[in-house]
């Protein structure tokens, strides 16, 4: 009888065990996946910068003169003082006939240790420049058995017109120190199951990656069996070693039963213990975040009872517990949305935050609609509210930031999206139907109704406890239509209009216009000269006579003058309003005066 149940149980076993293994099998091939997988999101991610590096290179005046044999001094002045060699990477020129002109590392030229990368370089040139073609990107061991990724572009000027004359590669090491010894690891075995397409079984590599001998590349496929194998016998030793544990539970059983109850009553005093002071904690964060209701609700007051030291015990200890657990959670999540609320809204304005308009001009152009519709894009900006602030304190300057969302909400239709920015800026987001028959024109002119209803809404003064302000704002406007994971350049369009908004000595309304788009205020490179000409000295001041009527000089104007090395003369409305823009305008005013006097 017990021989048949044996048997019987042996037959059920049977068929799910080739269902383990067969799982195992699977499981192991997706985790080699997985890690070939990772490796090769490392390994893209090194060609893109490897990329990058080579195109700089590659279509560079001084590179293109010096392939062209009219830049001697190019190795020793350029090549020779950058870090780009520092990790171990290798330079690479190939002349229009395929022929290495120079192999450059850091440790100098034509090493013995370098030239098989060139020899690579040179069996895969072939392939460069085939259609769609995005930077030919090789797979090379050097001298010394490492791999090096490489990606090879033509060699042609600044603005990729000359001839090509040619090519350049660039080679970086496959494994590097700062990727950690784990990620080294993988990619060490990536490198060491690198194979022909034509070996088999293997996994492509996409995009395209080149090997020595000119061949695609891919990657051997690892074999599971040994793997399997060893998985197996780790989980029967696994088992034999439960099977013990087990009978060993079994005999601990009777005295764990007995001493259960008073487990159970030590365990319930620590945990009422630890929820007081778990409430206790909470309470302080909620009202250290201003989340704490003016009201408790009738649940936080149940449970502060409930939570009181020497509140007496009410029913039994497994429901007061249960109880109290519950009570608990419900305060937490609580806390939960409160902290939710301060991540997406202004807590000054009840506004919604910079991050929470981003999100939502995100989902706008994201949807259908936004691209058969228009959106207009209000960025309003507070004028003077540094002085407000310097002047009357950042008390009364909250206050006005208050009464600004409040006005700005009065002027907002149904639909339309207002936040508050950042400091003293706002954002809204308008929807413009071209249902209703809006051309390009009627659009302008309906954002600048708009934005005008709006301004026009701070005419009245603003009266606060013991002060009265005159308020005007400063609104740019931009209608371009809105593009999916680019809203840092819609808000950088928002943002040169309102700048220009602040030039305009009465209307302080700009709409964006494209054709001004480029304007060299928003020329990080010209701020950078202006900077070093402050340092430099070489701003110049001329003098000006005033003269009175009566033919008499009355004194002298200080006129602030620049001249850029390549652009010439630069108007100093320019050069001061860029100074302002990025708050420099106390160096370049001390710089003047000090020139003046």
């Amino acid at each position: 009888m017990r021989r048949g149940v044996f048997s019987v149980l042996g037959l059920g076993l049977l068929p799910l065990s080739v269902l383990e293994i067969e799982r195992r099998s699977m499981a192991l091939e997706q985790q080699a996946r997985d890690r070939h997988r990772e490796a090769m999101a490392i390994v893209v991610a090194s060609l893109a910068s490897v990329r990058r590096t080579a195109y700089d290179w590659g279509h560079w005046d001084d590179m293109y003169a010096f392939v062209r044999g009219r830049n001697p001094s190019f190795l020793r002045n350029d090549v020779g003082t950058t870090s780009l060699f520092d990790g171990g990477g290798v330079l690479v020129l190939l002349d229009p006939a395929a022929r290495p002109q120079l192999v450059y590392s850091h440790g100098g030229k034509d090493r013995a240790a370098d030239l098989p990368l060139a020899d690579c370089a040179r069996r895969n040139i072939r392939w460069l420049g085939a259609p769609n073609d995005s930077g030919l990107r090789l797979a090379c061991p050097n001298g010394s058995g490492q791999w090096m990724l490489g990606v090879a572009t033509p060699v042609t000027d600044n603005a990729s017109v000359a001839p090509p004359h040619g090519a350049l590669v660039m080679f970086e090491p496959l494994v590097r120190s700062e990727y950690g010894a784990e990620i080294n690891e993988r990619l060490i075995r990536l490198g060491q199951g690198l194979v022909p397409l034509s070996a088999a079984p293997h996994q492509r590599i996409e995009p395209a990656l080149y090997g020595p001998a000119g061949e695609h590349l891919g990657v051997a496929r690892t074999p599971t069996r040994e793997a399997l194998l060893t998985s197996l016998a780790t989980d029967l030793l696994r088992l034999l070693g439960l099977g013990l544990v087990i009978l060993g539970i079994r005999a601990m059983l009777l005295l764990e039963r007995r001493r259960q109850t008073l487990v159970r009553r030590r365990m319930e005093r620590r945990t009422n213990h630890r929820i007081r002071h778990a409430s206790r904690e909470l309470d302080r964060l909620l009202v250290r975040t201003g989340l704490d209701p003016a009201s408790p609700e009738a649940d936080q007051r149940v449970m502060a009872r409930l939570l009181e030291p020497d509140a007496p015990p009410r029913g039994m200890p497994e429901r007061g517990l249960e109880r109290q657990l519950e009570l608990l959670a419900r305060r937490f999540q609580h806390f939960l949305r409160g902290a939710r609320s301060l991540a997406l809204f202004d807590p000054l304005t009840q506004l919604p935050n910079r991050r929470y308009f981003i999100e939502h001009l995100e989902l706008q152009a994201e949807k259908p609609a936004a691209k058969g519709g228009r959106f207009a894009i209000l960025f309003i900006d507070v004028d003077r509210f540094k002085s407000i602030n310097d002047t009357y304190g950042h008390a009364i300057g909250d206050a006005v930031l208050v009464v600004v969302a409040d006005r700005l909400r009065t002027g907002m239709r149904s639909g339309d999206f207002l936040a508050r920015y950042g400091g003293d800026e706002f954002a809204m987001l308008v929807a413009q139907n071209d249902s209703d028959g809006l051309d390009q024109r009627d659009a302008r002119a309906a954002a600048y109704s708009l934005a005008s209803r709006i301004a026009s809404a701070f005419e009245v003064p603003v009266h606060l406890p013991g002060v009265e302000l005159e308020l005007s704002i400063s609104i740019g406007i931009d209608l371009e239509p809105l593009e999916a994971g680019n809203a840092e350049l819609t808000m950088k369009r928002c943002d040169i209009a309102m700048s220009r908004a602040k030039q305009h000595k009465h209307t302080r309304i700009a709409i964006f216009d494209v054709a001004e788009g480029a304007a060299p205020l928003d020329d990080y490179r010209l701020y950078v000269d202006l900077i070093q000409a402050v340092r430099d000295h070489t701003i110049d001041v001329v003098f000006q006579p005033i003269v009175g009527a009566d033919g008499r000089l009355q004194g002298v104007e200080a006129l602030a003058r620049w001249k850029h090395p390549q652009l010439g003369a630069i108007s100093p409305e320019l050069f001061i309003d860029l100074a302002e823009r990025h708050r420099q305008i106390l160096l370049l005013g001390n710089e003047l005066l000090e020139v003046s006097l």
